[in-house]
């Protein structure tokens, strides 16, 4: 038996392939919806997005929900739920840092997987290169400037909303190396040298222990 929390959402999938939702705060229904497959909700449960088989993206709280976008293929939450990214049919990869403000283009050559959002969404960090033969590249975006770019071949793990940025490089793309680094105003600094193989996966959510938490796979092998 679980305890349903008045102020979080709760989600319920139906449908042959589960395409269908219904979004409860506690035990009432706030949205319902036949979506595409592009969910997500915030840390604290408070805060929840799905884009419809229209192409458009909503948020979802507790007093209901409200069409944030159109022309939207997949789109990701802030942990805080205040801002979201979105990709668009045509590639675009765009970032709202305020629902309820204009989308900014990060870019039209980076996939959505690639982008990761401080927790107020005010900044992001995203890998380009994905689409083009243009040589790809870690960019960091931070509010009021233009994307600067980081490294070549980067990844990002996790970014604060003052930039710091915590991200890998790959060293050797044969044996699978790569070094762990972190970076703030331009300045990136060595933290460990990955000597093993090791594997990479996308950030993802799930409940354990009874709470919701993310965690990326990449499982690293350090070295002594």
């Amino acid at each position: 038996v679980t305890r349903l929390e008045p102020d979080c959402l709760y989600l319920i999938n139906s449908g042959e392939n589960y395409e269908k939702i219904a979004v409860y705060s506690g035990t009432a229904l706030v949205a319902r919806a036949d979506a595409s497959y592009s969910f997500d909700l915030s840390m604290d449960r408070k805060v929840f997005s799905y884009v419809d088989t229209d192409g458009t993206l909503w948020r979802v709280t507790a007093a209901g929900a409200t069409a944030i976008t159109s022309g939207v293929e997949r789109a990701i939450l802030s942990d805080g739920g205040d801002a979201a990214a979105f990709q668009t049919a045509e590639g675009g990869v765009y970032l709202l840092a305020d629902t309820g403000g204009a989308p900014v283009l990060l870019s039209d050559d980076c996939a959505l997987e690639n982008v990761t959002l401080s927790p107020d969404g005010s900044a992001a960090a995203f890998t380009t290169g994905v689409s083009s033969s243009a040589p790809a590249g870690l960019m960091l975006f931070l509010p009021g400037k233009d994307p600067v770019r980081v490294c070549g071949q980067g990844v990002p793990l996790a970014l604060s909303d003052d930039g710091l940025l915590y991200y890998y490089q790959m060293s050797s793309v044969y044996n699978n190396r790569g070094d762990l680094y972190a970076y703030r105003d331009g300045v990136s600094t060595l933290l460990a040298e990955l000597m093993n193989r090791f594997f990479y996966g996308f950030p993802v959510r799930g409940w354990v222990g009874g709470r919701l938490v993310e965690w990326c796979t990449p499982v690293y092998l350090l070295s002594q």
